[in-house]
């Protein structure tokens, strides 16, 4: 075992998968920090929420990573430390690397209050550039983005797992899942644990329409803001 890595009964990885370049690009940056790490692999599922879902039912540990399959990690060699800070706080919900102390009424989360950050790589003539974007200050938040989410096997049952909102698709799982924590009385939190995103991605019309959906269902509690 290399000096920067641990055993892989720490921590649990859930990827839904259909490009396996991409996967193995992950793959590989996780296999970096970990020996023989826990990876769940999810493919042909109908929604991310399902995939989610049943990759929390195979994950051999408590506490799981649930990332987008363009991401290669950068964390550094005490990340466990650092997870471990969190999640010995009981009312730790959610970490991850971007998101927003405030949801507009609309449930937008970037337009302001941003927190986090991460390598994202731009293709340029087949070959990656890679810039650092430092979206705010880190620290805790009210919702987190779904590039990356960290969290524990408990805290899912107790906000009723991943599709709880009985949403479908692949888009707002993340503000459903952060914010119900949230809800709940767990605080989510923007950590030092750098990521390289390969692709930002544009919002398509099916993110649109998740949204308005779920802002609908939670309009009682929007706008809404966490103390600075």
């Amino acid at each position: 075992m290399d000096k920067n890595q641990i055993g892989n009964n720490y921590i649990s990885f859930v990827i839904a998968v259909n490009d396996e370049i991409d996967f193995n690009k992950s793959k590989k940056s996780i296999g970096r920090l970990i020996e023989q790490p826990d990876i769940v692999k999810i493919k042909n599922v109908k929604s991310i929420f399902n995939a989610y879902d049943k990759g929390t039912k195979l994950a051999r540990n408590n506490i799981i990573c649930y990332m987008h399959q363009d991401v290669e990690l950068r964390w550094p060699n005490n990340w466990h430390i650092i997870i471990n800070k969190y999640f010995s706080e009981k009312k730790t919900g959610f970490i991850g690397v971007a998101g927003s102390k405030s949801l507009t009424k609309l449930a937008v989360w970037w337009e302001k209050d941003f927190s986090g950050g991460g390598y994202t790589g731009q293709r340029v003539e087949k070959e990656h550039n890679e810039q650092y974007h430092l979206l705010g200050d880190l620290g805790e938040v009210l919702v987190l983005d779904g590039v990356m989410l960290i969290t524990t096997k408990k805290v899912l049952k107790k906000i009723g797992g991943w599709s709880k909102d009985k949403m479908e698709g692949w888009d707002f799982y993340d503000i459903s899942a952060t914010f119900r924590a949230h809800l709940k009385g767990f605080r989510n939190y923007t950590v030092p644990l750098t990521i390289k995103h390969k692709d930002i991605g544009e919002k398509r019309p099916e993110w649109y329409n998740a949204k308005k959906k779920w802002a609908k269902k939670y309009k009682k509690y929007l706008p809404r803001s966490i103390n600075p």
